[in-house]
């Protein structure tokens, strides 16, 4: 996967989330749902090396998600160079942590996949927010987004399955004789 030379949002002054992750299908997916939260996405990045090389020739880095090993290996030396700049970063992996986990990734987040989204996204804002990242992703919601985004959990937390139990208690009624 190339990283976007230009996001369609480039210059409103939205966080920069770096993304390192190798699998097309999650990596595309992590990426659209985070620009739907205000996020402007480097990447995604499939190997370590190019996304160390985007990170050494970018200018703002406000946070970043990475798989532990990608396609050239691990990340180490991506997680090492993040944490010299002070810049927080989850790791979201199919791995999990273990007494043989690099140093690097010691007091890291490590978020096991799979996971819903909005696990991922409370951690990275969590994260960004310990560092002194600003959150300017909320604000750089679009309002349509906002508004479906409310819709959804209504419609997760309450009327779906309010009405779900209504219509499975009717069914579950024997018919009158």
């Amino acid at each position: 996967m190339n990283p976007p030379v230009a996001s369609p949002h480039a210059g409103e002054n939205r966080p920069v989330v770096l993304l390192a992750e190798d699998e097309a299908i999650i990596a595309l997916e992590l990426a659209d749902s985070l620009e739907l939260e205000g996020f402007e996405v480097a990447g995604p990045f499939g190997t370590c090396a190019s996304a160390e090389a985007w990170l050494t020739s970018a200018g703002q880095v406000d946070g970043a998600i990475l798989d532990n090993a990608l396609k050239d290996g691990p990340c180490t030396a991506l997680a090492r160079d993040l944490a010299s700049r002070d810049i927080p970063f989850i790791v979201y992996s199919g791995h999990i942590r273990s007494s043989g986990t690099p140093c690097e990734f010691g007091d890291v987040p490590w978020i096991a996949k799979p996971v819903p989204f909005e696990a991922l996204l409370h951690s990275l804002r969590t994260a960004m927010a310990r560092c002194g990242q600003p959150s300017r992703a909320e604000e750089s919601v679009p309002e349509g987004t906002r508004i479906l985004r409310q819709a959804f959990k209504r419609l997760e937390q309450e009327e779906v399955p309010e009405r779900l139990g209504r219509m499975v208690r009717g069914c579950a009624t024997p018919p009158h004789a």
